[in-house]
C-alpha cells in the first residue's frame, strides 16, 4: 500500500517537475553532507566493515527539497536491494521506510534520486532508474568516483538525468545525460567542512598516514628478519647447517630483549614460574607506589598540623585558666 501511495504522489510530482524542466534548465545544489555520506557508505563496504561483501553494489538514496527547476540535495541514506537473476532489484519497502523515517524528521524532504559509485553509468543503472520512477518521477543520478586521480582538483562526483530518446524500430531507449551541479552549504556544513580542512594536509599524505607507514614497514622488516633466524634454527636443529655458537649467542641476546610474555593458564612449569615472577614483580611495584602515595600523605597532613598550630598559637587565652583549645594548640 505504501508502495502504491509513493508512486501515485511520484506521478502527480512528476507533472509539475516536468513543467519545471521545460521552461529552463535544472539548477541542481550539492550538500557535502551527502557526498560524505555516500563515500562513507562505500568505504564501509568496501573495506569489509558491514554485512554485504566488499565487491556489493552501493546504492542509496537522495533526499532534499525541490521548488520549480531549483534542486537542493541535501542527505543520501543507504537502502536495501536483491538480486534476482543476475538483476538488482531496489527493496521498495527499505526506500519506503528511509522516506518514512526522514518525513518525521524533515517534513520538507522529498526523495530526488539516488546514488551509487562507479566510473561511469552501466546497462543496470538504467533499470534501477526506471525502479526508482516508484518515488521520484524524474530522479536524480549521483555517481561518486571511488579511485579519483591523486591531482584532480574537482570532486569526484557526477550529476546525470535521464532522458527518453527514439532508438531503433521507434522504440524509446533511456540514456542518461550529464547534468551540471554546484556545491552549496550551510553554516553548519560550513564549520565541519573547515574543521576537515585544518586536519587535512593541502600536499602530500596526514601524518597519520606517514605514522602507519613507518609503523608497517618496521613490522615487515622484523618480520621478515624473524622469518630468517627461525629458518637457521631449524636448519641447526636439523643437522643442515653446523651450529654456529657465536651466532647462536647473539640471537639467544636478541631474544632476550623481547618482553616476557608469560600464559599464566600454561601447563608448563616454565610458564608457570614466569608468570609468578611477573607477578610477583607486579606486586613489588604496587607497594611501592602505596608507600610513597601514603609517604606524600602523611607528609601533608603534618604540613597541615603544623599551619594550624601556628594559626591558633597566638589566640588569647579564654578565661582564667585556659580551655582545650587555648594558646597551647594541639
Amino acid at each position: 500500500m505504501e508502495v502504491e501511495d509513493a508512486a501515485a504522489t511520484a506521478a502527480a510530482e512528476g507533472a509539475e517537475e516536468s513543467k519545471s524542466a521545460g521552461d529552463g534548465q535544472l539548477s541542481i545544489h550539492l550538500h557535502p553532507l551527502a557526498i560524505i555520506t555516500i563515500s562513507d557508505h562505500y568505504t564501509r563496504v568496501s573495506t569489509g566493515g558491514g554485512v554485504p561483501p566488499r565487491d556489493a553494489k552501493i546504492l542509496g538514496v537522495l533526499f532534499g527539497e525541490r521548488s520549480g527547476a531549483e534542486i537542493g540535495i541535501y542527505d543520501a541514506s543507504e537502502i536495501g536491494y536483491d538480486v534476482v537473476g543476475g538483476e538488482i532489484v531496489l527493496s521498495q519497502a527499505s526506500v519506503a521506510k528511509q522516506v518514512e523515517l526522514y518525513e518525521a524528521v524533515y517534513p520538507t524532504y522529498k526523495v530526488l534520486g539516488w546514488y551509487s559509485v562507479g566510473l561511469e553509468p552501466c546497462p543496470s543503472d538504467i533499470k534501477l532508474q526506471q525502479q526508482m520512477k516508484t518515488h521520484c518521477a524524474n530522479p536524480i543520478f549521483v555517481l561518486l568516483d571511488p579511485e579519483p586521480p591523486k591531482d584532480a582538483k574537482a570532486l569526484p562526483v557526477t550529476v546525470y538525468q535521464s532522458e527518453d530518446q527514439a532508438g531503433g524500430g521507434g522504440a524509446a531507449a533511456t540514456v542518461f545525460v550529464q547534468g551540471s551541479f554546484q556545491l552549496q552549504t550551510v553554516q553548519a556544513e560550513q564549520i565541519g567542512m573547515e574543521h576537515v580542512a585544518r586536519s587535512t594536509p593541502a600536499e602530500g599524505s596526514s601524518a597519520i598516514e606517514r605514522h602507519a607507514t613507518t609503523m608497517t614497514t618496521s613490522l615487515t622488516a622484523l618480520a621478515s628478519r624473524l622469518a630468517v633466524l627461525r629458518r637457521y634454527l631449524v636448519a641447526v636443529r636439523g643437522g643442515d647447517v653446523p651450529a654456529d655458537h657465536k651466532l647462536l649467542r647473539q640471537i639467544t641476546a636478541v631474544t632476550s630483549e623481547l618482553r616476557a610474555m608469560g600464559n599464566a593458564s600454561g601447563s608448563g612449569g616454565g610458564d608457570a614460574a614466569l608468570s609468578e615472577a611477573l607477578a610477583r614483580d607486579r606486586c613489588d611495584a604496587l607497594a611501592v607506589t602505596a608507600l610513597a602515595a601514603l609517604q606524600k600523605g602523611a607528609a601533608a597532613m603534618d604540613a597541615a598540623a603544623h599551619k594550624f598550630n601556628l594559626a591558633h598559637s597566638d589566640k588569647p587565652r579564654t578565661g582564667g585558666g585556659g580551655g582545650p583549645r587555648g594558646g597551647a594548640g594541639l
